[in-house]
């Protein structure tokens, strides 16, 4: 399959093309396209270690809300509201309106939130929590 490289910035044309593609228009449809970097082409996978330390983060940061806001709480809706807000950066990282430490930032504290509903549940809309309960917690 071949990598797409260019994206075109008029309405009504194909969107993406290859290089071959775009190497086959004249001057003037050239002018057109901008260069297009296909993330899940060029972008190596992420180091584990790195997502490892993101969910630490994100745990850490769980146990100490779980601390401070115990439970009952609207866990499922929290949960909701960050994930949208992930998606909102998201978006705004891809347009270079907002930092890519912001997005990463917006991920842990998802994946927090997350870890408190698996841990938690939600005592608010009456789910319990997901976690398996080891013969010592029980």
């Amino acid at each position: 399959m071949s990598e797409i490289t260019w994206e075109s910035t008029m309405f009504g044309v194909k969107r993406f093309v290859t290089e071959k593609q775009y190497q086959g228009f004249s001057e003037k449809v050239r002018r057109w396209y901008r260069p297009y970097r296909c993330v899940s082409c060029s972008t190596p996978l992420a180091d584990d270690a790195e997502f490892d330390l993101m969910i630490a983060d994100a745990k850490r940061a769980a146990v100490v809300a779980m601390r401070r806001f115990p439970a009952p709480n609207y866990t499922i809706t929290k949960f909701a509201e960050e994930a949208g807000e992930v998606v909102k950066a998201a978006v705004h990282c891809a347009e270079n309106r907002e930092t890519v430490e912001n997005l990463v930032g917006e991920i842990t504290q998802c994946v927090a939130m997350l870890y408190r509903l698996y841990v938690e549940g939600d005592g608010v809309h009456g789910l319990p929590a997901l976690v398996r309960k080891s013969a010592g917690n029980e």
